[in-house]
Parts: C-alpha cells; sequence; structure tokens
C-alpha cells in the first residue's frame, strides 16, 4: 500500500496512529489495512481502495491524496 510505504519513517509518530485509529471507523477499514500490513493486499484489490477522492489533511498542512 502506497501509503504505508511513503510513511514509513512516521508509522510510530502519534498522528499516524490517530489516523490510523481514526480511519477504523470506516467500513471494511481494518480488513484491508490487516491485508496491507501482511502484504496480501495486491492487484485489484489494491486498485480498488485508491481514489483520488480521498484527501486528508495532516496537522502540520501537508495535504495526502489517495489514487494515483
Amino acid at each position: 500500500m502506497r501509503f504505508t510505504q511513503d510513511n514509513l519513517l512516521w508509522q510510530y509518530d502519534s498522528w499516524y496512529r490517530a489516523l490510523i485509529a481514526g480511519l477504523g471507523d470506516l467500513r471494511d477499514f481494518s480488513r484491508y489495512w490487516k491485508l496491507a500490513q501482511s502484504g496480501q493486499l495486491t492487484g485489484a484489490a489494491a486498485d480498488g481502495l485508491a481514489s483520488p477522492r480521498i484527501t486528508i489533511t495532516r496537522r502540520d498542512g501537508l495535504i495526502l491524496r489517495g489514487g494515483r
């Protein structure tokens, strides 16, 4: 999953953990997140999750966008 790769160095920071915890309320997020973390989320399943409509703004102002 691109988000995980792009933010590998930040995975233990409080903003990262808070974001993942907050996203856990979304339908099916936890299931897909576990698959992505284990390396099992590939191909069409991973492509189907990427959406240019997803935009997250971090507290430091950096904008994270899903999709390609």
